[in-house]
């Protein structure tokens, strides 16, 4: 499976670090998506990016790449 279609929107807050999935992958119209929330970590707030991106890939059965 190609992973062309996958975006991911992160908005780190001070609680929670909330992420939007949105899978193009298969249909183009409507596109899947999918809300996910890991708790923040301020001290380092890419742990929280990093861990919340690799739980939707699990998940969403995609390769996370930059």
């Amino acid at each position: 499976m190609n992973d062309e279609g996958i975006f991911v929107g992160v908005d780190v807050g001070g609680t929670f670090t909330d992420f939007t999935l949105i899978d193009r992958r298969v249909t183009r119209e409507p596109a899947s998506v999918a809300y996910h929330k890991v708790p923040s970590t301020p001290a380092t707030p890419a742990k929280a990016i990093v861990g919340g991106i690799v739980e939707l890939a699990q998940r969403h059965r995609f390769e996370p790449r930059a």
